[in-house]
């Protein structure tokens, strides 16, 4: 959405607000998150105003995030908030989105999931970039092979996650 676009739906919603007297910035803050149903929106007050939302909404949000938006913007503010507030439901999206998603964001995923599970400095550690490298491609077998050296990484028992996330090995496991 072009910036003049956003600024008149900002408009719109906040004379919205103002008409359903909502006057109390917490409660317009709410109305706002509710109402715009525009992520970029949810994500910027989760991140500036965090007090205004809970910890599930957040969650969900993050998911939502996680599951929709290619490699932008609006991706980039949810790996941010991310690397600090990474409830099951975050981790289960990252490990579904290292096989669901395009391998440029699959790459991503994988050194958060490194950075989450405190085995990586940052949250794409330089160290370990030639492996979160190797999500990046098409081939279903390489990102198997990806999958169960990072899962040994942070600890995680492969086999039984791609079971859960419904994942094929390749034929030469």
């Amino acid at each position: 959405m072009r910036a003049t676009a956003r600024k008149r739906a900002w408009t719109g919603h906040r004379a919205r607000g103002e008409t359903y007297g909502l006057a109390n910035p917490i409660i317009r803050v709410r109305f706002f998150l509710v109402e715009t149903g525009s992520i970029d929106v949810q994500l910027a007050i989760a991140r500036y105003a965090p007090t205004f939302v809970s910890d599930e909404e957040r969650s969900a949000m993050l998911v939502r995030a996680l599951q929709l938006d290619e490699l932008s913007g609006v991706l980039s503010l949810a790996l941010d908030q991310v690397g600090a507030f990474h409830p099951p439901a975050i981790v289960d999206a990252l490990l579904r989105g290292l096989f669901a998603r395009p391998g440029d964001v699959a790459c991503h995923f994988a050194a958060m999931l490194a950075f989450v599970f405190k085995k990586a400095d940052s949250s794409f550690d330089w160290e370990f970039r030639p492996l979160f490298l190797r999500f990046n491609t098409d081939l279903h077998a390489e990102r198997v092979d990806a999958f169960r050296e990072l899962c040994a990484l942070i600890g995680l028992d492969a086999v039984p996650l791609m079971a859960s996330i419904r994942v094929v090995a390749s034929p030469s496991a």
